[in-house]
């Protein structure tokens, strides 16, 4: 008995399974044929909607696309990495890693020929030719023979450093002039701790600056005139330009807190081996 009854549960299963076999070749060929029907060129894409914002009143607006802005961006904080520590904070103070963006120079590399402009040039030992050269601490300069240079000095650079403090106190944030870019070539001159005068001594013993015009400086150098630029205008990182009452008071101390440039930035604080803190110059 049981085996009767089993044996017809099987067959019903199998007629059942042969009906929906069937069924569904009848189905799959009508879709085929659904779309051998309609038009080749005819494709189903998928497409995203998006819904529209709703207001309180019942009506709709489309969201606004801003587009990106190309200006800059400013503030916030920039975290940079060191590959030594900072050592230098006075020009007279040593050989060491000098504190960046505090002082400035008299030229500079034009960055809009390197990697960061038209890749012309890419600095990795600095500007190989006077095309590469641009002025910094001046506006613009010449060199009418091998031994001149005429520093036109830049007008409306004012002088910054730590609020409070006793150096920056001194100068208190007055405007650079041609007074101070010679006062900063003779304390190299003449300073016996300078690095510039210890690694060109011929060259800063005969060199000699004069001021030509209310804003223009005339320096000579009739010593080793090809090493002028690297140790005097800007590319040796020791010839900077300072204050001229500085110099006699400051120029020998390793003192963050005494630090006055013209860059960017002034250092805010430090702590040996560890981290250097500067905050922006406003009135850079």
């Amino acid at each position: 008995m049981l085996n009767v009854i089993g044996g017809h549960i099987l067959m019903e299963a199998k007629l059942r399974k042969r009906t929906l076999s069937v069924f569904f070749s009848l189905v799959g060929v009508m879709l085929l044929l659904a779309v051998s029907c309609s038009s080749p060129t005819a494709t189903t894409t998928a497409t995203k909607t998006t819904s529209p914002a709703t207001t309180t009143a019942g009506t709709t607006t489309t969201p606004a696309t801003t587009a990106p802005s190309d200006k800059p961006q400013y503030g916030g904080t920039f975290t940079m990495l060191s590959a030594a520590n900072f050592q230098i904070f006075g020009p007279g103070a040593g050989r060491g890693m000098q504190i960046p963006y505090t002082y400035e120079q008299i030229t500079t590399a034009d960055r809009t020929r390197g990697p960061a402009g038209s890749g012309l040039v890419d600095y990795g030992n600095g500007p190989t030719s006077f095309d590469d050269v641009i002025g910094c601490l001046v506006e613009k300069w010449s060199t009418p023979d091998q031994n001149t240079w005429v520093l036109d000095v830049r007008q409306g650079v004012h002088w910054a450093g730590l609020p409070g403090s006793e150096a920056a106190t001194l100068v208190n944030g007055r405007e650079m002039t041609a007074d101070d870019v010679i006062a900063s070539l003779e304390a190299n001159r003449d300073q016996p701790k300078s690095w510039a005068k210890v690694a060109e001594p011929a060259l800063h013993a005969a060199m000699t600056a004069e001021k030509t015009g209310p804003w223009q400086v005339t320096v000579h150098v009739p010593v080793n005139p090809a090493t002028a630029y690297l140790w005097l205008m800007g590319g040796g990182g020791s010839q900077f330009v300072w204050p001229k009452e500085w110099v006699p008071k400051y120029y020998e101390v390793n003192d963050w807190h005494a630090a006055v440039g013209t860059g960017p930035y002034y250092v805010t604080d430090f702590v040996d081996n560890s981290v250097l803190t500067m905050k922006k110059n406003d009135n850079y």
